[in-house]
């Protein structure tokens, strides 16, 4: 069950890089290069269970490659929620 769960997340957050990818620029590394647009984030998922009150969570991190800068996430929600506004602030 819970690989079935993680599969999915990792699907979803799978085409989430894929949106954030899609409309990049590819260029070659040449003198001529004005700017290359992208985010990079490292994911890490861990799964908590608690046998006190019989419930389970996946959690997630996020570190922004480029800043350093990271997140914790209480729920895969809160992680997809994120990554959404990322795409969205990206796209500006």
């Amino acid at each position: 069950m819970y690989d079935n769960l993680l599969h999915k997340s990792m699907e979803q957050i799978f085409k989430l890089i894929m949106k954030l990818t899609r409309n990049t620029s590819r260029v070659p590394l040449t003198d001529n290069i004005d700017t290359i647009e992208y985010i990079s984030f490292l994911v890490r998922l861990w799964h908590e269970q608690d046998s006190k009150v019989c419930s389970s969570n996946w959690r997630a991190e996020v570190e922004h490659i480029q800043t350093g800068k990271y997140w914790e996430f209480n729920n895969i929600d809160d992680l997809f929620f994120f990554l959404r506004q990322q795409v969205n602030e990206t796209k500006r």
